[in-house]
């Protein structure tokens, strides 16, 4: 993927987020945005145990650990032979990363006046945990389910089993951020939005990486 389609994905990715803004953050959308978001919260206190399973939800989706899948991730393929899906997932992750927060500088949207269950600090939209923890996760797997070698008897097709780590990938990405509500530290549309511009970033970056099945030596099972 050249330099100019990756800095045409950000610039796309940047411009879906400035206009989401422009819709959530304002009038009646933001209004129940606010009020959607305070009546959970209540409810998450009153179940204590719900608090708790997603205190250790959004761990996962955590910078820290999203910076050690990537680079784990990243090790990996380069130790298979395949530098340039190493490289594609450190991009991915990183610039995914820097236009999530050239957003939140930007639109400065405060979070939500609550009682949150852990600390959050910066701006709120979009949520860091939503959008950054789907694109890492499912770009991780997908490149990873890809550079594994095609079996020759044809028990898991390649299109296959990228499609099931995706899906799996997704599972976790998902609670993750509605976990952030959960906690007090985000609106519901802050979520929504990280997934839309996570799910943009994806299909403009990852879509330019070789499939499975495409001449890779790996894929053939040659290596």
């Amino acid at each position: 993927m050249s330099g100019r389609r990756w800095l045409t994905a950000v610039a796309g990715v940047y411009a879906l987020g400035m206009a989401l803004a422009a819709v959530i953050t304002r009038g009646a959308v933001d209004r129940f945005d606010e009020r959607t978001t305070a009546e959970l919260r209540r409810w998450v206190a009153s179940h204590p145990a719900v608090g708790e399973v997603a205190a250790k939800l959004t761990i996962i989706g955590s910078p820290i650990v999203l910076v050690a899948v990537v680079l784990a991730g990243a090790v990996w393929l380069e130790g298979r032979g395949d530098r340039r899906a190493a490289i594609t997932l450190v991009l991915i992750g990183g610039l995914g990363a820097m236009v999530e927060t050239a957003l939140k500088v930007t639109i400065a949207r405060a979070r939500p006046e609550l009682d949150p269950l852990v600390f959050a600090r910066g701006s709120s939209f979009p949520s860091g945990h939503a959008m950054n923890s789907m694109i890492v996760l499912v770009a991780t797997a997908r490149l990873l389910a890809g550079a594994q070698r095609t079996p020759t008897d044809g028990s898991t097709p390649a299109r296959s089993r990228v499609g099931v780590a995706t899906g799996v990938a997704l599972a976790v990405a998902i609670p993750i951020g509605v976990s952030r509500v959960a906690l007090g530290v985000h609106h519901p549309g802050d979520v929504v939005s990280g997934w839309v511009l996570a799910a943009l970033w994806l299909t403009l970056t990852l879509g330019e990486a070789r499939l499975p099945s495409e001449a890779s030596p790996l894929a053939a099972g040659e290596r």
